[in-house]
């Protein structure tokens, strides 16, 4: 607990400016708590340094309102610099009119201001002590306003009640308590208890409307914490309305009494009000609902939102609302990280990563890069790019036991399923949630892989998945998540995979079997560990993002690094940095981190990738049967079509069954593909072109013509085949 009697500060608000040291310009941030965006801020004052180990409290907000009155050049701090000041613990902030202060009990909890009178707030040269109760009110979240400290001051309580609906205005929650009593704080948390019920059931209502989409109405449920979405014929049903608004409030506000004195509800009236509001208030963005999981402040970079389910709070520690203007935040689940848990030291992430090196890699540097996409799945939705990870091993490897302890580490920031999972269970398990998603046996033959891989493809960038509903409607979601995969044999990737995964491979047994963090039966410290070093690297955000620009710069200077491949290296080797060593990186540091790694192997993967030419090459150096006398022969496709394209009929015949035909140009023999053709088709089976889009695929080779050819007889079809460049060896006389 903290007094700030504010009479000896505004006795001095009356000398002149002159007398004030020049510090430069200062600033005012005037924020609302629900909507942030319209914020105005300048340059401000730096607040002095003080020793909180030897300060009081009192002391120390004391020194905050001097620099506040008078204030600096006419205007008091900005709301950062004071709420850094400040500090996190702080939740309420209590105000008393004139007439002294009762003795209160101590409480880092609660702030305790005092008024020099009951108007000083808002009359005379006092404006500026308006501006800084509101400021003050602001950053702590939430205000008690005491009506009177002594029963002679009856105005007080009038006034009182006169700066508790001005606060209100702000969108603060605001308990007005007539009387401080005995017992203190505990009247006062009971009271902004009953304030802040009352403001979220908005007059006893249950809901809030969200807006529409289509012919669906959207609701915010206050007992539910989450986004109903009703159809018409919904708003109409009894239970529906009963479940949206509770019985006792549609009885109450819509009940109309019958012969027998019992009271009905006409809920097709009621459904048809509740819709206009709706209606009125305009399309609900579904993009805007964020579910469980670890979100960045839109107005403030370095904040992270943590979704926890049962509660929602800031790294900076200040108030945050589930519903506002642009964000709504459901609670699907819980993942049990609260503000308040000890995070991990730089020690317990060498643990885990010793842990790491007792599994037998291929590659040295892969403990660290699989440390870095752990640390990296405590935030995957304040990440503008997610990457994911691939491992594979034969039977033995230690794959399990591997996928066992990140399932302990990561604990509910992790959901995890087999590769016989479907991609719509997953999706609709998920949702807007933003977690990590482990897929167990994700072997190449599976057919579900491919769909799961193609969502997790879509998460990387945080693309929106988009799905039909029971209404007729659109289901619209922004994928956030992280994905690891683990397969004895994975699927094959497309060229679109390359550069979202990074690829581990065990080449043997453990090294090690007997590591502490291997063993199943220590899930418990698995648990306790992965909760250190989450809350760890949420509470490190800022430092992450200022090593995250240093480690890409470096990235990108190296030879043959592509954008994307530097994009995915940073974000799991800031996370693993942030992790294991306290402070930012520098440059050279970042070098000498990353010089020991060996990428060449995923370099080579993105040149392929990349190589849109050897998908035709890849056609062309197929074996087939081909009739080029009366006994099938076997031969490489590219043979035959130059057989062809020397006028050879037979050839012709059987490229033809391929959807393939030659013709000369003035620029040179080309050749006409027809993707469709199923033959076609075949040659690339099992290939990582398998799935692959053609028609994107063969508009990217070299020289392709900008439109199709014209219509074209090719296997005894008419189509419009693309036209490729296809070079003719000339015979040796």
């Amino acid at each position: 607990m903290s007094i700030i009697e504010t009479s000896e500060f505004l006795a001095s608000s009356s000398k002149n400016i002159e007398d004030t040291p020049d510090v430069g310009s200062s600033s005012f941030v005037e924020t609302n708590n629900v909507d942030q965006e319209n914020c105005e801020s300048r340059a401000a004052p730096t607040l002095p340094v003080v020793d909180r180990n030897t300060s009081r409290p009192h002391e120390l907000f004391g020194e905050v309102f001097e620099l506040l009155y008078p204030p600096l050049n006419g205007l008091p701090c900005t709301e950062t610099e004071l709420y850094r000041f400040l500090g996190s613990k702080a939740r309420t902030l209590v105000i008393f009119p004139s007439g002294g202060i009762p003795v209160l009990e101590d409480d880092p909890n609660f702030v305790c201001i005092a008024l020099r009178s009951p108007y000083a707030w808002r009359f005379g040269s006092y404006g500026m002590v308006q501006r800084s109760i509101a400021l003050l009110a602001n950053i702590i979240g939430q205000v008690a306003v005491i009506g009177e400290s002594c029963p002679a001051s009856k105005e007080a309580e009038f006034e009182m009640r006169f700066l508790a609906a001005a606060l209100r205005s702000r969108g603060l929650p605001v308990a007005h308590v007539r009387r401080y009593l005995p017992d203190g704080f505990a009247t006062i948390g009971l009271a902004l208890a009953r304030e802040i019920s009352h403001r979220e059931l908005q007059e006893d209502r249950r809901f809030l409307p969200l807006g529409y989409r289509d012919k669906t109405s959207f609701f915010w449920s206050f007992p539910r914490k989450c986004v109903l979405e009703y159809s018409p014929s919904d708003m109409t049903n009894a239970g529906t309305l009963t479940l949206l608004c509770g019985d006792e409030w549609l009885r109450e506000n819509h009940g109309y009494p019958t012969k027998n004195g019992q009271y009905k509800v006409d809920y097709r009236d009621v459904g048809v009000k509740i819709m206009e509001e709706c209606s009125n208030i305009g399309l609900y963005k579904i993009s805007h609902t964020y579910g469980a999981g670890v979100w960045r402040d839109p107005t403030d970079n370095d904040c992270l939102i943590v979704n926890n389910g049962d509660d929602i709070w800031r790294t900076d520690g200040r108030y945050q609302s589930r519903v506002g203007e642009r964000f709504v935040y459901t609670a699907s689940r819980t993942l049990n990280l609260g503000l308040k848990d000890d995070s991990a030291d730089e020690s317990e992430a060498h643990i885990i990563l010793s842990d790491f090196s007792s599994w037998n890699w291929k590659r040295k540097c892969d403990p660290v890069l699989l440390l870095g996409w752990l640390m990296s799945a405590s935030f995957p939705g304040a990440l503008e790019w997610r990457v994911h990870a691939a491992v594979t091993g034969k039977k033995g490897t230690g794959k399990s036991t591997l996928l066992t302890m990140i399932k302990g580490l990561l604990g509910d920031f992790l959901i995890s399923c087999s590769g016989s999972s479907t991609e719509p269970s997953i999706r609709r398990q998920i949702k807007n949630d933003s977690l990590a998603i482990a897929v167990d046996e994700a072997e190449k033959d599976s057919p579900n892989v491919k769909a799961l891989m193609s969502y997790l493809r879509a998460s990387s960038s945080g693309d929106k998945d988009m799905k039909t509903n029971r209404n007729d409607g659109v289901d619209i979601y922004t994928v956030r998540s992280t994905g690891l995969i683990s397969a004895v044999d994975l699927p094959q990737f497309l060229p679109a995979d390359e550069g979202r995964y990074i690829h581990f491979s065990l080449v043997g047994a453990p090294l090690l079997r007997n590591k502490p963090g291997m063993a199943q039966e220590n899930s418990s410290w698995a648990q306790r560990t992965g909760t250190r070093l989450k809350s760890r690297m949420i509470h490190s955000w800022p430092r992450y993002r200022y090593c995250l620009g240093i480690i890409r710069s470096v990235l990108v200077n190296q030879e043959d690094m592509t954008q994307r491949y530097a994009d995915s290296l940073s974000t799991i080797l800031s996370a693993a940095w942030v992790a294991l060593y306290d402070g930012v990186v520098s440059e050279d540091e970042a070098i000498k981190f990353i010089s020991g790694m060996d990428f060449s192997e995923e370099k080579q993967q993105l040149e392929e990738a990349a190589d849109d030419s050897s998908f035709m090459d890849h056609a062309l150096d197929s074996v087939v049967n081909v009739y080029l006398r009366s006994n099938p022969e076997k031969m490489p496709l590219r043979m035959v079509i130059e057989k062809a394209a020397k006028n050879d009929r037979n050839a012709e015949r059987s490229i033809q069954m391929y959807g393939l035909r030659t013709f000369k140009s003035d620029e040179g023999f080309r050749l006409l593909v027809d993707e469709k053709n199923t033959e076609f088709k075949r040659l690339f089976r099992d290939t990582k072109w398998n799935n692959a889009n053609f028609v994107t695929t063969l508009k990217r080779i070299p020289g392709v013509s900008s439109t199709r050819h014209k219509e074209t007889n090719i296997g005894g079809k008419t189509v419009r085949p693309f036209s490729i460049p296809f070079h003719i060896q000339e015979d040796v006389a």
